[in-house]
């Protein structure tokens, strides 16, 4: 019985102090409107589109609007993975499988609200774009031309 209490109380301790050193990691709300009727174009002609960044009193919501994805996310959808390391977000959107498809399409309006930032100065790394450095504070309402973002 003795070694059964003790072993509660370090799980305790242990459940204490790991709460204190791992904030709430922030999350994101994906919506999508899948691929778009309008035909898909080669990849010659495809425009990487437009990311939106703006201020909301629930966190940063991201508009990338007439993006081009595999068209695999018809059958398996798109997810998000988001990561913060001081003031570099790391934002990834990509279909929800490792698996491709040999078609491309358009995208017209991915929607994504990350949760958790404090005001300040940050770097976001979206996708395989070039850094974007922003502000995020109230007002903030930027719209980025992502094909002068490609490296």
């Amino acid at each position: 019985m003795k070694h059964l209490s003790i072993l509660l109380s370090l799980f305790c301790f242990a459940a204490i102090s790991c709460s204190r050193h791992n904030p709430e990691r922030p999350v994101t709300e994906l919506t999508h409107t899948g691929c778009s009727d309008r035909p898909a174009v080669s990849r010659a002609g495809w425009s990487a589109g437009q990311l939106t960044l703006q201020y909301t009193n629930d966190g940063l919501a991201l508009t990338h609007t007439n993006g081009t994805f595999n068209c695999v996310l018809e059958i398996y959808g798109l997810t998000s993975s988001f990561s913060l390391e001081g003031n570099v977000i790391r934002y990834r959107v990509f279909p929800d499988t490792e698996q491709s498809a040999n078609c491309i399409c358009l995208v017209d309006k991915i929607q994504d609200l990350l949760t958790g930032l404090q005001p300040g100065e940050y770097i976001l790394k979206y996708n395989e774009f070039l850094p974007i450095n922003f502000t995020y504070r109230p007002g903030l309402n930027l719209t980025f031309d992502l094909d002068k973002y490609m490296p």
